[in-house]
């Protein structure tokens, strides 16, 4: 028993590492990330410098987004690629339109991610979001 526990101890302590061993990839929870582009339609729109749009993960299954003006909270949910999100935002009405709707939005909708080489890419019905970890 002894020796298993021992054995086992390398790949315990792995798992509290931000990156996985060999791998560029942050982890989904512990990680800032920032919204980089959102692809509508097969078109990448470059997310606007001027807001803020992020998204975090927590290892407890709740996630933060700033949506520009506004801010959601709640939790996700996660199997194999498959994630979902279920969250209640703030509707403050900010200046203007802006991609923080945008971001609420596909976070209602979206249904898989795929992670790797510091990007996070949720899909959508109708719209993609790509983030990246911020370091």
């Amino acid at each position: 028993m002894r020796t298993l526990i021992l054995l086992a101890m390398p790949l315990l302590l792995a798992g509290c590492h931000l990156f996985t061993p060999g791998s560029s990839s942050p982890k989904l929870a512990e990680t800032d990330w920032v919204v980089d582009a959102f692809v509508i339609n097969g078109e990448r729109i470059k997310a606007n410098a001027d807001e803020t749009l992020t998204l975090t993960f927590t290892d407890e299954r709740q996630a933060t987004a700033e949506a520009d003006c506004n801010n959601c909270a709640g939790g996700y949910t996660v199997q194999g690629e498959a994630i979902t999100f279920t969250l209640g935002c703030t509707d403050l009405a900010c200046e203007a339109p802006t991609q923080g709707d945008l971001l609420q939005d596909a976070l209602r909708d979206v249904t898989s991610y795929e992670r790797g080489g510091g990007e996070l890419v949720l899909f959508g019905p109708s719209v993609n979001v790509i983030l990246r970890a911020q370091r």
